[in-house]
């Protein structure tokens, strides 16, 4: 029996591959887009260090919580 089970070769499902795919597709526009206000806000605190935007802080905190480990959130 073992060695008509080590005769059938590997294949592997392509399904499975397209979905690992599919769920880490959007992985790197969320990374980017949650840096992006930080970043922004970061450069106009270096500029003018006495004049904060509130906007531009709530939208940094709130795109702060996409980055959240993706392997957590399946």
């Amino acid at each position: 029996m073992a060695v008509g089970m080590s005769e059938r070769s590997y294949q592997p499902d392509p399904r499975s591959d397209m979905k690992a795919l599919n769920r880490w597709g959007y992985y790197p526009l969320i990374l980017i887009g949650s840096w992006f206000f930080g970043t922004i806000n970061r450069i106009h605190d270096v500029i003018e260090p006495g004049h904060k935007i509130f906007w531009l802080s709530v939208l940094d905190v709130g795109m702060a919580q996409l980055m959240v480990n993706p392997i957590i959130c399946r």
